[in-house]
């Protein structure tokens, strides 16, 4: 017959994944789209200042 519709006593498929732990591969994909995000973001803000002529030569180059 089942559980009644209003029973909580059933787990759910989020509750058991959330007490899995981590593979490393799992830990070495996340620190790698960290590092990608991190890089762009400085290089963006070195492109921007090279634009705005403050990093010197190279800026100077890189708005040419």
């Amino acid at each position: 017959m089942g559980r009644p519709k209003g029973s909580k006593n059933k787990t759910k498929n989020t509750e058991r994944n959330r007490n899995k732990p981590k593979t490393q591969e799992q830990s070495v994909t996340f620190m790698g789209e960290e590092i990608a995000i991190i890089v762009t973001f400085a290089i963006s803000i070195f492109l921007f200042l090279s634009n705005l002529g403050v990093c010197g030569p190279v800026g100077a180059f890189l708005k040419a």
